[in-house]
Formats: structure tokens, sequence, C-alpha cells
């Protein structure tokens, strides 16, 4: 339930009061979003002050007997000794203070913020004083060369980055804002734990290049009552074919490609919320046969997942696939990598990755075809490069965890966050969604304002 502020400011400038606590928020997400005015986007605003806290390898598996002959590159773990399991870092902080000066904030705090402050919310820019709190979060655009356009970001709200006592227990009075504090972002709830970690895609409209200033957006709650605003498919852009978050095994983008099986995975808690648990033995996803010829692509196509290795038990294991004449990917023949699979009209030809990924750490893994060019990138690093023909049409359905062409190579670990695009997306764009999903780095929480009328 939405809590009473019990203060009045009484100083024209503002005040800042109290404390709180704050904690990184991490973020994946591209559809639509609308626009509502309200307020005074002219007026002065007082902020909260925030407290800063490759190689290449070739294999080929012309028989598609699961045997490799091809070579595997020096194994690298970029991510050795890290977790994602729980947000990168929170910051505590015990303050009370009162100021007749507007704050501005330095700029994201990827640990929260101690400080709350008081907004003039009747004349200052907010999006509605029905809403009685905000917080600013910052977009971490440092080393993008290129602009993004309908990015989807998760957002992981904890108790350390978000004041659950302010909000509806089921989150429905969520809106989330652009910096204009007028247009509702399009956004989806995957989970929401009311006092827990919550996990919400949004669509971000742009993300600027590093070169341009830094985009900012606001999160407004607080308006028990209200009606939930969540658009979900509108958050995925219409290049992706389907996006599967294991909450349950639908298709995010509400095109109809769900899954479904004889033997499902089990869903159990991941670091981006529900995800699959795959047994080794007989458990797998399937895509609809009636839909196959959606995952037929010309010449480009980009595949990405969320992956755990619990153990690699057999050659070519698959992972996400499309037969075994089109395109997969999958273990690299025997090696601790992972591969992606073609055809080339000479039989099938595999790209095998360098960087071990069967350690039992969750591992951001894509796939892209560009033209003639295959790529693997492993959090966001590129992890394999070569110049291959393929064909990219058959009549096999996609499968996650086996391959539908040549049963039995299920996959023994975790998976999550599935998405299959009928483009190429960019170096950036990848960086970014490992940004987001493992290192928890795209999106900084501000301090929390709240709203004095």
């Amino acid at each position: 339930m939405s809590r009473g502020l019990g203060l009045v400011c009484l100083l024209a400038a503002g005040c800042t009061f109290g404390s709180d606590t704050g904690g990184a928020g991490s973020a994946g997400a591209s559809g639509g979003s609308t626009g509502t005015s309200v307020g005074d986007p002219d007026a002065s605003t007082t902020v909260a002050v925030t407290d800063e806290g490759s190689g290449t390898g070739t294999s080929s598996d012309p028989d598609a007997t699961g045997t490799d002959s091809g070579s595997t590159g020096p194994g690298v773990n970029p991510t050795e000794g890290t977790t994602t399991d729980a947000p990168p870092g929170t910051s505590t902080g015990d303050s009370t203070s009162t100021s007749t000066s507007t704050s501005e904030s330095t700029g994201p705090d990827e640990e929260g913020s101690s400080s709350t402050s008081v907004a003039m919310c009747a004349t200052d820019p907010w999006f509605s004083p029905s809403w009685s709190a905000r917080r600013q979060l910052d977009i971490n655009n440092a080393g993008f060369d290129q602009s993004l356009s309908g990015f989807p970001a998760l957002l992981r709200l904890t108790p350390a980055n978000i004041d659950y006592d302010v909000m509806a227990s089921d989150g429905s009075d969520l809106r989330i804002v652009a910096d204009d504090h007028m247009t509702e972002l399009s956004y989806e709830i995957e989970q929401w734990q009311d006092g827990g970690d919550s996990f919400v895609w949004v669509r971000l409209p742009a993300v600027p290049d590093e070169g341009s200033t830094p985009a900012s957006l606001f999160l407004y709650y607080g308006n028990d009552g209200v009606a939930a605003g969540e658009t979900p498919t509108a958050v995925w852009d219409e290049d992706f074919v389907s996006v599967h978050h294991f909450a349950d095994f639908s298709d995010a983008t509400g095109d109809g490609h769900d899954g479904m099986g004889a033997s499902l995975p089990g869903i159990v808690a991941g670091p981006l919320g529900p995800s699959g648990s795959f047994d080794g033995m007989s458990q797998r996803v399937e895509l609809a046969m009636d839909v196959e010829d959606d995952y037929d692509f010309i010449s480009n196509f980009t595949v990405s997942a969320m992956l755990r290795v619990d153990s690699f038990t057999i050659g070519w294991q698959a992972m996400v696939t499309k037969g075994d004449d089109t395109w997969r990917m999958h273990r690299s023949g025997g090696s601790s990598t992972a591969g992606f699979g073609t055809d080339n009209l000479g039989g099938n030809h595999n790209t095998a990755g360098s960087t071990p990924i069967d350690n039992g750490d969750w591992y951001h893994v894509t796939i892209i075809m560009d033209g003639f060019t295959k790529r693997i990138f492993v959090n966001a690093a590129l992890d394999a490069q070569e110049f291959e023909p393929a064909t990219l049409l058959s009549d096999a359905p996609v499968w996650f965890g086996d391959n539908e062409e040549q049963p039995g190579r299920f996959f023994h670990g975790g998976m999550d966050e599935i998405r299959i695009s009928s483009v190429s997306r960019s170096d950036t764009w990848i960086d970014a969604e490992s940004r987001n999903m493992v290192d928890g780095t795209l999106i900084g929480f501000g301090a929390e304002e709240l709203c004095d009328p």
C-alpha cells in the first residue's frame, strides 16, 4: 500500500531529509511508447544528491555424427571469479539534513544512494502529483561507438534500490517515463515479488553513443489503486522473431512462438529471474512445427541466450537449434566451448569458439550471421569469426536443449533469456545486453525523491 509522506516542506527551494538505502539495478528490451503531457516541463526541479558509490577456430561435422574434427583456440574465461546471482552492490547511509538550495545528481550511481529529497511536484517537472515518489535511472553508454534504438533493458528491483512500502503491492502503480517527464515507456513485468526481487523489462527509445549526452529515465511509483500500466509485447521490436524469459515457455513478443513439450525443464531462480533447468537426459523445449519457417533466414540473424553449463556429456550438445542442417548454437564438438553450426551446401560446418563455458558460471552467448560472416560472442567479447556461405532454410523446428534432426543431444544446465532476431545485431547492441544481463552496469539508480504537492 502507498504510504503518506507525513511531511510538508516549508522551504520554497526544497528540503532534504531522512535516510534510505540504494542498490544497483541491472537491466535487458523494444516496442512502442505513448506520450502523456502532465505538469510544467519548464519549471525548475529539485533533484536528490547521489553518492558515487578473441581467438577463432573451425571444425567440421560432415556427417553430424558427433565427431569433432576441428580445432579450438586457447580457453579464456572473462567472468572467472564473478557472479551475477545478486545485485552488483549495495550501499547504506544514514543522514539527516535540511537545505534551501537545489541539488543536482552527479550521474549514474550503480550502488544506489543514501539520500532522499522532496520535490515541489506541483511546479517541478513531475509526471503527475498522483505519484508520490520517483528515482532517476542513468544509462551507462561509456564506450558505445553508435547509438541504439528500441533497446530492451532489464531493471532488477530489490529492497536496496526501491521502497516497496511506497508502492502498490502488485507493482501496478509502476510507471517508467522518459526524461521529459511526460512520455511513458513500454515495459513488461516478468516477475513481481513485493519486498523481494522483481524483474522488469523496459524499451529504451534511444541509447546515445559515448560522444552524446547520456540518457536518463525515471521510475515513478506510489499511487496505490491506479490501473496497471504495462504493455508487455510493445517492449520487443519487430526484428525479434521470439523472446523467451523462462518464467514460462511463452513468447514475450506476443507472436505465438510459444514453447511446449512432453518433458519440459524445471523453472528455478536464476540471475535474471526465473530460468530453465535442463537435466541433460530428456528435457527440452519445442517450438511449434507450424511456425518453423519464421526461423528460416536468408542471410542475417542473431540468436542469444544466457547459459550455465553444468556438464558437457556428449559431442555437439544442443543449446538452441533449428535441426542439424540449418543453424544451431551448440557445444563445439567435444570441446569446452560454444559452437555455431550451419549448412554450407557441401555439408555441415562448425565455427568453434575459444572461451571455455563449462565451469558452472552463467555466460551470455550470441551467434550472429551477417551476410556470409559467422561470429560468436561470449559476454560481449568476440570469440570467433569466419567467412562461410551458408544455407539457412530447412523444415526442422526450433528446439531448446536438443536437436530435432539429431535427438538425444540433451543440454545439461541452465538457460534463460533466449532471443532470436531476423537481423544482425550490432557489436554495441551485444555489449549493452552483456552490461545489462551479466555485469549489471548498464543502469544506475539515483536517490528516491518524494512528491510534496
